[in-house]
């Protein structure tokens, strides 16, 4: 991992200064690990899954993380998620991907493959839909029978996956995602 400065002004510099060499000596590390660790833990949880979605959103993004989500909740057995609390980030995948959404053009290689994923579902028709945020208005319109089975996971994993690289993230859209993985799967766990 690279190491960068960065400089810092504290209106508390000795107190700091004191707390920090106590605990770097106590814990046998540098100071600047100690101010790491409590910068960190003060955005973060201790919950390790939630921690990985941050890392990811930060370092690859809104969708990349969303895809990472729907990949692991999708890992459920009986065709039933792992984690039934996850509705809110499907309407926030809504929200982002209505922002910059886009076309799903019939026998292109993103509709072949996004709706290779929803034929799982014999009942529910995906037809008509022609843009990425048709297909979620699909899923929400249709939550109480259809939100606990993992097809619905993979087809939102799918839809970030495609969208990868194709818009760029905004701070507002990060901060509002963040804030999503620490509130709802902080208790989370595999």
């Amino acid at each position: 991992m690279a190491r960068a400065k960065k400089l810092f002004t504290f209106e508390n510099m000795e107190l700091i200064n004191n707390i920090t060499a106590d605990l770097a000596s106590q814990n046998n590390t540098i100071e600047s690990a100690v101010v790491e660790d409590a910068i960190l833990n003060s955005y973060l949880t201790n919950n390790s899954l939630t921690r990985e979605f941050v890392k990811k959103l930060y370092a690859k993004g809104v969708d990349s993380a969303l895809e990472q989500l729907y990949v692991i909740n999708a890992a459920g057995i009986n065709n039933r998620v792992l984690f039934s609390d996850y509705l809110d980030f499907v309407r926030f995948s809504l929200k982002t991907v209505s922002e910059n959404d886009s076309e799903l053009k019939k026998d292109e290689e993103e509709y072949n493959y996004l709706f290779s994923k929803i034929n799982g579902f014999d009942d529910l028709s995906f037809d008509g839909c022609t843009f990425f945020s048709d297909v979620i208005y699909k899923i929400l319109n249709n939550w109480d029978s259809i939100g606990e089975s993992t097809l619905v996971c993979r087809i939102m994993a799918a839809i970030h996956q495609l969208r990868e690289g194709k818009s760029e993230d905004t701070i507002t859209q990060r901060c509002e995602l963040r804030k999503l993985f620490l509130e709802k799967t902080v208790n989370w766990s595999l």
